[in-house]
């Protein structure tokens, strides 16, 4: 009985650590600005640094190195990734972690529904609440699953999705890939998203929930 108790406060605890990070990251990835880049202006020393760039036609920003427009959001976006329509905000620059750490605990809190129901299932009739569940996770699973091990090998290999598409229709033109100039290894990529690997922790599990970021990175 003793052990029961402890284990119902265990799946409980999962149950809220799951929902809490989810909720953190979720409402992070739609309020927290993407990145933008500095306006064009006029001036003798703002001239000049201008003069140097690429200026977006459309929403006159600088276009800095892997900055893109987005048609979505009418504006540059810094090291955009892409206009991601269930949270209606570009990914990039500033909330790329949180994208990332939202959909790491999606697929955990799925896995997680997964195995609790998975029990049940046999004593339950189709189409019954527990049923849709059931298959509700693990279509979620692996939906997500296909989604965060590719954006793990664009971490790991310091790319965005555009300028991994880019890549590919550079390859398919050329018959091979053409170099990534931004890539410095692993580590070094792994860190440019998520900080050192000593603070990984605060990453996944205070971060969203504590931090007051809301500007960084506006220019």
């Amino acid at each position: 009985r003793g052990s029961t108790w402890q284990w119902n406060c265990f799946d409980g605890s999962c149950a809220l650590i799951f929902c809490a990070e989810i909720l953190a990251n979720f409402t992070r990835a739609i309020v927290l600005d993407a990145g933008l880049p500095p306006k064009e202006e006029s001036g003798s020393e703002s001239g000049r640094i201008v003069a140097t760039q690429e200026v977006c036609k459309i929403c006159h920003r600088v276009r800095l190195p892997r900055s893109h427009h987005c048609r979505s959001c009418g504006r540059c976006v810094l090291r955009m990734d892409h206009h991601c329509m269930f949270t209606n905000n570009c990914v990039g620059l500033a909330n790329y972690r949180y994208f990332l750490v939202l959909a790491f605990y999606s697929i955990m809190y799925s896995a997680w529904m997964f195995f609790k129901v998975r029990p049940l299932i046999p004593f339950e009739s189709n189409g019954s609440f527990v049923t849709w569940t059931f298959y509700l996770a693990f279509f979620v699973f692996l939906a997500l699953g296909a989604l965060a091990s590719f954006h793990a090998y664009l971490v790991l290999t310091n790319q965005t999705t555009i300028e991994f598409l880019q890549r590919r229709r550079e390859a398919g033109r050329s018959g091979r890939w053409p170099p990534n100039q931004y890539d410095v290894g692993f580590a070094k990529n792994f860190r440019e998203v998520f900080g050192p690997l000593d603070k990984l922790w605060h990453v996944l599990l205070v971060d969203a929930i504590v931090s007051t970021e809301t500007k960084k990175f506006q220019a």
